[in-house]
């Protein structure tokens, strides 16, 4: 009886978020054991949800890094816990590779910075633009999933604190990124140290994936978005769960 609750609840949130991402006017049915889905948060959710541009001309990968939105459609700290609670999903909007020209071009991107994964890290804010790892979700692997926007539910959701930090870390490489957008009202920082933000760096840094380490977030990139989202919800509404390393 239990399992089959969890798996609809699972399934609830899912179907949920999937909803507030894309912004869809859709109800969505929801028992009373799915309370975790009805109250969820979806931080990182603007009024404005861009699109990544891959794999048109304007393609841009994100490569070994860290990166916390701090600024999206204009809105302030989009990825600050509002309250203690717990994360029980994530999502990841990602570009399709354009490999008509090199079929072998994933591959090839495989070899120079890593597979495609990504996985949530839960930052502590420091002094001097500095972050400590506190908590992150487990790695997923993500070649399968190019052109869409999957959503992936925590087997156990991730006890958080408020005023902590919900990053997204990239191991390898990445197409959830886009650019162009206002440069004042769409900004993200990056887990290397200021004066190693050029591209050419990228290849060589490192993101951060070491818990209790602390990182300097030093490069400020503007009129950017990593496209991302986490779940929340508010402890005593439905977020009841064991924490996860």
């Amino acid at each position: 009886m239990e399992a089959s609750r969890t798996t609809r609840s699972r399934a609830a949130i899912a179907l949920a978020a999937l909803a507030a991402v894309l912004g869809f006017a859709t109800a969505v049915a929801l028992s009373a054991h799915d309370a975790d889905a009805k109250s969820a948060k979806v931080l990182g959710k603007t009024k404005k949800t861009p699109k990544s541009p891959c794999p048109g001309d304007s393609c841009r990968i994100t490569v070994s890094v860290t990166g916390l939105q701090t600024v999206a459609d204009g809105e302030k700290a989009p990825f600050k816990v509002p309250a203690s609670g717990h994360l029980v999903a994530w999502s990841v909007s990602l570009g399709k590779v354009n490999t008509e020209d090199d079929p072998n071009l994933v591959d090839s991107l495989n070899e120079d910075y890593g597979d495609i994964k990504a996985r949530l890290s839960v930052l502590k804010p420091k002094k001097r633009h500095r972050f400590k790892l506190a908590k992150q979700t487990p790695k997923v692997s993500l070649e399968s999933r190019l052109g869409e926007t999957p959503i992936y539910t925590l087997r156990k959701p991730l006890k958080v604190r408020k005023g902590l930090k919900i990053g997204l870390t990239m191991p390898g490489w990445l197409s959830a990124f886009t650019l162009g957008l206002d440069r004042d009202g769409n900004q993200w920082i990056a887990s290397r140290s200021d004066g190693e933000c050029a591209e050419g760096q990228a290849k060589d840094a490192k993101p951060q994936q070491k818990k209790g380490s602390v990182r300097e977030y030093g490069c400020r990139f503007k009129g950017e978005r990593l496209l991302y989202w986490a779940w929340f919800v508010k402890s005593g509404k439905g977020g009841k769960g064991g924490g996860q390393n």
